[in-house]
């Protein structure tokens, strides 16, 4: 298989896969929806919100590519993405997780609870704005989805393959998740944080030399 195919499947599904990890109202539902009933129900609902994602990626795509342009024409708004980095990067080191779990549930089938709880996700689209933004100022990979589909069909699949791991990795140790939610989100946040934080500070520097 192309090296470069191989590459794109990896990034994406990387990235889809650690941007799952933080608590969320999707990963606590898979956990609560697991114990609560059968891991069945808890592949369906993360199913669904894995396709979600592979959507709201595609939306960041085209707004991306958009903003690409923006930069291209004003050059000094390059300094944004950075920065925007080092503000994702406190935002989780210092956030406190809400020790509330969701305790109500859509009454839904499970598969169309998924695709409601993925779409309010509001964290999504903006992580996918700016792992895209990254990906391309670092010259990681062309997601160019008029030139390069392929590449892009290959970075999809490894975006929803992500989500849906990590999604069912919250499954298979929902009773664990359970009991240690609150210690597991405040360690995730701050390694969340810590990993935008280092790459605000790589892409400065690599803007100053």
């Amino acid at each position: 298989m192309n090296p470069d195919i191989l590459w794109a499947l990896g990034l994406g599904l990387t990235a889809s896969f650690l941007g799952a990890l933080p608590l969320g109202i999707v990963n606590l539902s898979v956990v609560d929806t697991t114990i609560r009933r059968h891991f069945r129900a808890g592949f369906k609902l993360s199913l669904a919100a894995s396709l979600v994602e592979v959507l709201q990626f595609v939306l960041a795509l085209y707004l991306g590519t958009m903003g690409t342009k923006f930069v291209s024409q004003y050059p000094g708004m390059k300094w944004g993405v950075p920065v925007i980095f080092l503000g994702l990067g406190l935002l989780f080191f210092l956030r406190k997780q809400d020790k509330e779990r969701p305790r109500r549930e859509l009454n839904l089938p499970d598969f169309l609870r998924g695709l409601v709880l993925a779409m309010i996700n509001p964290q999504a689209l903006p992580f996918w704005i700016f792992i895209i933004a990254w990906f391309r100022s670092a010259h990681y990979v062309e997601l160019d989805p008029t030139t390069q589909m392929g590449t892009v069909g290959v970075f999809v699949l490894g975006v929803w393959a992500g989500k849906l791991a990590a999604l069912l990795l919250f499954g298979l140790l929902s009773v664990t998740i359970s009991r240690r939610a609150e210690r597991i989100s405040q360690q995730m946040n701050k390694i969340i944080g810590g990993i935008l934080l280092l790459i605000g500070l790589w892409q400065g520097m690599a803007l100053i030399w």
